[in-house]
């Protein structure tokens, strides 16, 4: 179907109505080193041999990627990195075109002009106002030249590649395409949405056009919409990004805005659920909105995945906790996370606390935090 800015939406991971029965998450084994939560864990150069010979090199390799940090308040916290969102698709850019003259998202505009100015050498002046203009066509050009890209003023794919790694900003836009492959079929969609950060939080705007379906309307539009809001940003809405040290912290709030974005066909009918159409019965009770609201920020289905696909999901995840995503659910060769909001706990109650996402899953937004900020940030659940 087609998106609100006319961009074609491709077919994505249907949900179809299932009775499926409740996933009851088995113990997790403990680690293979256990820490203290009263203090950082921290492998240095200094201790990395040590901790091998005492504890192992698997031990040693999962405490890195996996390591702990208790902030202030004593939440865990996950590193910003490895970042899963699913990556943009072969060949394409993660933000929009710009041009003077064309209509233009103000959001990527002034996130060009912000990182403009920032990069080395960069016009310190230049108005992040979200227009271009004049000013902001010769920087362009000026920039386009010292990287060594042809004469223009067009702000694409390899003009945003050099922004991205020389800049930096307060407010950006991404129009992400991205693919995923389930059980040999391939799906796709492209996320939308605004970010902007200030001394307080970094706010991220999501674009949802909700129309009723021509043939199965909802009786109250206006009323399951604001349900589903609800649900979602009640889910959503549940961390912060957190400087190393724990003394600086910015919220990380979503909030859904009418345009900008995809657009979500709504029906009144049994007839499942995807990231473009929205059944109504189908998401009476479950986690269906906020699922699929996962995907317009870019996070990827985690169920029916191959084992690579499974593991960049969960960075640091176990050997155990692998074995014990194998063949849930759907048999065979295929890993799926049985309470991920992302996986089967979309299937769960909506109160269900189980099935909330994880810090793992708004690390892009941190990303975006100590960007601009810089120094060391994590995710953390407020």
């Amino acid at each position: 179907m087609a998106g609100s800015d006319g961009q074609k939406v491709a077919d994505v991971a249907r949900r179809p109505p299932v009775q499926a029965p409740r996933v009851v998450a088995e113990q997790a084994d403990a680690p293979d080193l256990e820490l203290s939560n009263s203090q950082p864990a921290i492998v240095t150069p200094r201790n990395a041999i040590a901790l091998q010979r005492k504890v192992g090199n698997r031990a040693v390799s999962q405490l890195i990627v996996r390591r702990r940090i208790t902030d202030a308040a004593g939440s865990r916290v996950q590193r910003v990195g490895p970042i899963i969102s699913a990556p943009t698709k072969a060949g394409e850019s993660a933000h929009p075109t710009l041009s003077k003259g064309a209509t233009n998202n103000a959001e990527a505009v002034a996130e060009a002009q912000q990182k403009l100015a920032t990069s080395p050498g960069g016009p310190t002046t230049l108005a992040a106002n979200g227009v271009f203009n004049d000013a902001t066509e010769e920087a362009v050009k000026a920039f386009r030249k010292k990287n060594g890209l042809s004469e223009s003023s067009v702000v694409d794919k390899a003009t945003w590649d050099f922004l991205d790694a020389q800049g930096k900003s307060s407010v950006g836009r991404v129009e992400r395409p991205w693919e995923q492959t389930l059980s040999g079929t391939t799906y796709g969609m492209t996320s939308k949405y605004s970010y902007k950060i200030d001394a307080t939080k970094c706010v991220v705007s999501v674009g949802i056009n909700f129309v009723a379906d021509a043939t199965h309307p909802p009786k109250d539009l206006s009323g399951v919409v604001a349900k589903w809001k609800t649900r979602i940003l009640g889910r959503w809405n549940l961390f912060k990004a957190v400087k190393d040290g724990g003394g600086e912290s910015r919220e990380i709030e979503f909030e859904i805005v009418g345009s900008g974005g995809n657009t979500v066909n709504v029906i009144d009918a049994d007839v499942g659920s995807d990231a473009g159409n929205w059944s109504v019965p189908d998401n009476e009770h479950d986690n269906g909105p906020a699922h699929e609201f996962g995907h317009m920020i870019g996070l990827a289905d985690e169920y029916k995945q191959n084992l690579a696909e499974y593991q960049r999901l969960h960075p640091g995840a176990s050997a155990d906790e692998v074995k014990k995503a194998k063949g849930v659910q759907y048999g065979g060769d295929q890993y799926t996370d049985a309470n991920s909001m992302m996986g089967l706990g979309a299937l769960k109650d909506h109160a269900d606390k189980a099935a909330d996402p994880e810090p793992r899953h708004v690390r892009e937004f941190v990303g975006f935090v100590e960007k601009f900020l810089g120094g060391k940030w994590e995710a953390a659940k407020k």
